[in-house]
């Protein structure tokens, strides 16, 4: 009996490190448009430099293409730092640096019909995964 126990025990906590591991190489963060932000468990930060251009397809508005967002970051790992633009719909969606998969994965405020968007409320959210073939 006791080592159906230890048994049990074992496969419980083994069936659980994989989802663990995995949670802990994945983040989400959001940035502010200027502002940087530090990537928990990462050990790199995003900086949001430019929105390049916004041709998404405004809300309440009916569009035969959903448009592209195209922003401009900075990620810096230690003493390297460079300089990317990342598109919502066309490519370059994602980039790889310095070990990670980062990924536009979001950005807000969308447009709207006949609304000017104040450029300082941008926020860009990005997916980091890190990559699995390190």
């Amino acid at each position: 009996m006791r080592s159906l126990a230890i048994f049990l025990l074992f496969t419980i906590f083994t069936a659980n490190a994989p989802a663990n591991s995995a949670s802990s190489r994945n983040s989400t963060v959001s940035v502010l448009l200027h502002t940087e932000k530090s990537v928990p468990r990462a050990g790199i930060k995003i900086k949001f430099l430019e929105m390049v251009e916004d041709s998404r397809c405004p809300t309440g508005t009916d569009c035969i293409w959903a448009g592209n967002a195209k922003v401009k970051i900075s990620v810096t790992s230690g003493r390297r730092t460079q300089i990317f633009e990342l598109n919502s719909n066309t490519q370059p969606t994602s980039i790889k640096f310095s070990g990670f998969d980062i990924k536009l994965s979001g950005l807000e405020p969308r447009p709207a019909a006949n609304v000017r968007i104040d450029p300082s409320k941008f926020v860009a959210t990005f997916d980091v995964t890190k990559d699995q073939r390190k």
